[in-house]
């Protein structure tokens, strides 16, 4: 199999399978499940986050699998960094079992450690915990790339109780808005096409210059992330608002002071 990156001249040969391997995957949420749909753009969400690397993993004509890199610039103890986001990724249902993520990763990290040799990506865990987790298991096989894992938690709260939440979240973060991420990354229920309105809590140095800002609103989920050992999560769930899932973070090469940066809108 052969790994190719994307470009402006080859992106029409395989667009059509990538839309059509997109459609092929479903994420729980409570007991429906829905689908991503990236819009009339499918790389305008990963191209807002920083210098876009998508890859494509070739089966001669087929596409197998894909990944997307994203070189982004985000604060760290020293100042600013440059860090791989790893994102995106999907194995065909033919094609799996075969540890493709993890050749995917030996190559793709071979070729861009001069940019960076750190880099970190996320997975949703399932209901029976991190140590069920198929991406952090399928890491042992990176003998000589160390991984490390960080857990976070995800908050998906209604109206009423992010207004219980905000002040809260505002002490920890600083000043809060809220991004809508309508027509660039939609979530779609499957059994009726409806459309999850999500908000995503921005704040910090990465929430800045968010393309559309709001308040919490009336019929909306708002969401933001904090790792599960972060003072924030203890603090919520005095006030019994607890985190609808959690999500392993892995990462490679420098450990981060803290990932207090994370937006849910990035991920």
């Amino acid at each position: 199999m052969k790994l190719v990156r994307l470009t402006l001249e080859n992106v029409n040969l395989y667009l059509t399978q990538i839309l059509d391997l997109e459609r092929e995957v479903t994420y729980p949420y409570g007991d429906k499940f829905f689908k991503i749909d990236h819009g009339n753009d499918y790389f305008a969400f990963f191209e807002r986050l920083g210098k876009l690397y998508y890859y494509v993993l070739l089966d001669k004509h087929r596409v197998a699998g894909v990944v997307a890199a994203v070189l982004r610039t985000v604060p760290s103890r020293i100042g600013l960094k440059k860090i791989w986001y790893y994102c995106d990724l999907k194995i065909h249902p033919d094609y799996r079992g075969q540890h493709l993520p993890i050749k995917m990763a030996y190559k793709i990290y071979l070729r861009n450690l001069l940019s960076s040799w750190n880099g970190f990506g996320i997975s949703m865990n399932p209901v029976t915990g991190s140590s069920q987790n198929r991406m952090k298991r399928l890491t042992k096989w990176l003998r000589w790339i160390p991984v490390r894992d960080t857990q976070l938690s995800l908050f998906s709260l209604d109206h009423a109780s992010m207004q219980k939440a905000q002040p809260i979240l505002e002490r920890h973060r600083g000043d809060v808005r809220f991004l809508s991420l309508e027509g660039i990354k939609d979530l779609v229920l499957t059994h009726d096409q409806s459309r999850i309105p999500v908000l995503h809590a921005q704040f910090g140095e990465m929430g800045k210059g968010s393309e559309k800002e709001y308040q919490p609103q009336e019929g909306h989920i708002h969401m933001f992330c904090a790792t599960s050992e972060d003072p924030l999560v203890e603090e919520l769930s005095g006030i019994q608002l607890f985190p609808s899932s959690t999500i392993t973070l892995l990462n490679c090469g420098t450990k981060p002071q803290n990932w207090d940066w994370i937006l849910t809108s990035d991920l």
